[in-house]
């Protein structure tokens, strides 16, 4: 894992590969082992070594598939390949990943990997391919949270989205006059027979996140 981080991914895996009998197994200290490995993949150099991102989530597929709870760390490892393929705006396959992990592996993308790819489609300019996967993100219950939303709307106001502005301002004033806001996307309104105080944080969150939207609209010289 340091050499991972201090130097490359490629020469980590080369020396897994090596001294594979020290990491045989799928105990929780090879897990340990390739949760660094894949944390290191965006780190310095690594995070253009696409080539050997992919190696290093094939090794984790290879090894944790059929074992008990391996498709935790395989699910990981997915997440990483899909952020690595944004970074080399490579969208049609991060695109690919997400399906396979949805369809073939039964390991279905949380609201981190819609994320992931969203603001990896955003960095590179690609407005129009976070807006539809956000929309496919909000279809399937997997939104990403209320921090998320804060960042990308600044992202799709700069680009001047105004369909991705729209959408992210509306969630997330959605989520923030939501009890429990921050830990899960609903659309449950606040009850009428919920604690005052309750209620009255709702309505700060919500104002305050107005404020915060507004900025990013002026900014980007748009309005929702």
């Amino acid at each position: 894992e340091a050499l991972a981080a201090e130097k490359t991914l490629a020469a980590a895996l080369e020396l897994v590969r090596a001294h594979g009998t020290l990491v045989a197994g799928t105990d929780g200290r090879s897990v340990r082992l390739y949760r660094g490995l894949l944390r290191s993949c965006a780190v310095g150099p690594n995070a253009s070594d696409l080539a050997a991102t992919q190696a290093l989530v094939n090794d984790v597929i290879e090894r944790f598939s059929g074992v008990p709870d391996g498709d935790r760390i395989i699910k990981l490892a997915s997440d990483v390949l899909v952020s690595a393929h944004c970074r080399a705006q490579q969208f049609e396959e991060a695109e690919k990943v997400i399906e396979t992990m949805r369809e073939k592996r039964n390991l279905r993308p949380n609201s981190h990997t819609y994320a992931r790819y969203v603001q990896g489609a955003l960095s590179h300019g690609e407005a129009n391919l976070a807006h539809a996967m956000l929309k496919h993100a909000d279809s399937t219950g997997r939104s990403p949270d209320l921090a998320t939303y804060r960042q990308i709307i600044e992202k799709f106001g700069a680009l001047g989205h105004d369909e991705g502005t729209r959408l992210c301002a509306e969630a997330a004033i959605s989520m923030a006059t939501t009890p429990m806001a921050h830990s899960s996307r609903s659309t449950k309104p606040v009850e009428a027979d919920a604690p005052i105080g309750q209620g009255v944080q709702a309505k700060s969150r919500a104002g305050v996140l107005t404020r915060e939207i507004r900025l990013a609209h002026d900014n980007g010289k748009h309005s929702v």
